[in-house]
This record gives structure tokens, sequence and C-alpha cells, in this order.
């Protein structure tokens, strides 16, 4: 298992087909990752800079065949098993 990062950062398409574990104060979540959905949007200013204004991400689970989408918050942090 590694070391458990944020979430929100460590979140990738690589992750896609690994178990992994999802955990907060509240939630602990631990299966197969079929997918994930990030959603927001940014604004730019004359000079180019970008902001993210919103951000939403669900990770999808494989639960007995079904999909299983959990959101991913800001406090969770992620852990991949071997």
């Amino acid at each position: 298992m590694t070391t458990p990062r944020p979430a929100l950062e460590a979140l990738t398409p690589a992750l896609v087909g690994h178990t992994i574990t999802l955990r907060s104060a509240h939630t602990q979540v631990t299966g197969l990752l079929t997918g994930f959905h990030v959603e927001g949007w940014t604004t730019s200013t004359h000079d180019g800079t970008t902001t993210v204004e919103t951000v939403s991400v669900t990770a999808r689970f494989d639960r007995h065949g079904g999909d299983w989408d959990v959101p991913v918050t800001s406090d969770m942090t992620l852990e991949v098993h071997p």
C-alpha cells in the first residue's frame, strides 16, 4: 500500500484498474477504481492568469458488477493497494 496522499492531487487516469482506498474523517471506501469524472470551471484575466473557480470530482468503483460513484472531497486521502 502506498503512503496516503491528498486524493484530489493523487487521483490520475493511471490509477484506473487499481484497488484504492479513499479516506476522510467520515468516509472510507476501498475498491476497484473503474473511472472518475471531473467537472468545474475556470476564469481567465486579460494578462493570462487562470483561476480554478470550482471543481467537483467523483470516483467510480466496481460494486458487485455495478457502478458506485463516490464524491471525492478536499479532506480525503488516497492510498493505492498492490
